[in-house]
């Protein structure tokens, strides 16, 4: 009786792994980048105040959070870039949790921001256009936040909710964890004899496998391992559904969905309702949400805005997954 092995990640072939040595070169490049990723935070920190006095002003906070998002992005992949290669790995978790830190800072910073644009009246944001020509580049983005006034709350209960990131990202952590480091499964057999190890990625590959005892074999192993663990598994689900449902509220959408759909787009949450229709055939799902309207605003082709939308949106409560098929 033979027996396959996965190899660890240092065994295989470089061409074959991450090449996080793009984003940085070493761990500890990484750790030098934190000042500077600080420092972006408290630049934009120190523009409080000042968005709704000069078009200038405006300017200059969103280039510095674009500069913030080209420092941030490199510095947040590498960390979870690392950590995924091995969720196991001490190390990459402090790192991971060191870079989910400096986001939520970033987000309590700037937690003034969309009040302030919202205090700006039309005629002062129009002469803001015509005074700072550099502000036409973000003029969509501008829109799509003016749209959500309502849904938006004072400088001091954003920075409320902003802080509460760090509770709020505690069940989706669990889940990563659990789903990605402890849960295991017993070898798979196949009609001869031979073993399979089963992991999150070898699953489908056996289930779409013409070996009819290996794919029974393979389904077992895969959902007892899972069944060991339903309890914690459903705490996890239920402290997220609590968590968006929360947010949802705090910031007076009608439900969860509404909420997620209107912050993806940036369209009013009743606009959107009235879009999401019910597929023919129950196979299809639930809901079905068409992304046609919306190729004009954004710019791309359905298909491509429905990939994001279904790779993006939180699941809302009662949501078991989303996915996109042509332009829904």
């Amino acid at each position: 009786m033979s027996e396959q092995k996965i190899p660890a990640r240092s065994e295989l072939d470089p061409q074959y792994t991450w090449a996080t040595t793009d984003l940085y070169p070493s761990d500890e490049a990484w750790e030098a980048d934190i000042p500077k990723v600080q420092a972006a935070i408290d630049g934009l920190r120190a523009c409080q105040g000042t968005l709704g006095q000069s078009a200038q002003g405006l300017l200059k906070f969103l280039q510095l959070e674009d500069e913030f998002t080209r420092v941030g992005e490199p510095f947040a992949s590498y960390a979870m870039y690392l950590r995924d290669q091995d969720t196991r790995d001490s190390k990459a978790q402090k790192m991971s949790g060191q870079m989910m830190n400096l986001l939520i800072q970033a987000d309590e910073a700037t937690a003034f921001a969309t009040p302030e644009i919202l205090d700006i009246s039309d005629e002062t944001m129009e002469r803001f256009y015509q005074e700072e020509p550099g502000l036409e580049h973000y003029r969509l983005a501008l829109t799509r936040i003016r749209r959500q006034k309502e849904h938006t709350l004072s400088p001091k209960e954003e920075a409320l909710l902003a802080s509460a990131g760090k509770v709020s990202q505690s069940p989706s952590d669990i889940y990563k964890n659990l789903h990605d480091a402890d849960l295991t499964f017993a070898d798979a057999v196949d009609k001869d004899g031979r073993k399979h190890p089963v992991t999150h990625g070898t699953f489908i590959p056996m289930m779409q496998g013409s070996d009819r005892v290996l794919r029974k074999s393979a389904f077992e192993s895969y959902y007892k391992g899972f069944d060991s663990f339903k309890n914690t598994f459903a705490a996890a689900l239920d402290g997220q559904m609590k968590q968006l449902q929360f947010f949802a509220d705090a910031r007076h959408y009608p439900s969860a969905l509404a909420a997620a759909l209107a912050q993806q787009t940036g369209l009013d949450p009743q606009e959107l309702s009235g879009w999401l229709e019910t597929p023919p055939d129950p196979a299809m799902g639930d809901y079905a949400f068409p992304c046609f309207r919306l190729a004009k605003s954004l710019r791309k082709a359905p298909p491509a805005i429905a990939a994001e939308l279904a790779a993006s949106l939180p699941l809302p409560p009662g949501i078991a997954r989303c996915e996109a098929k042509g332009g829904y």
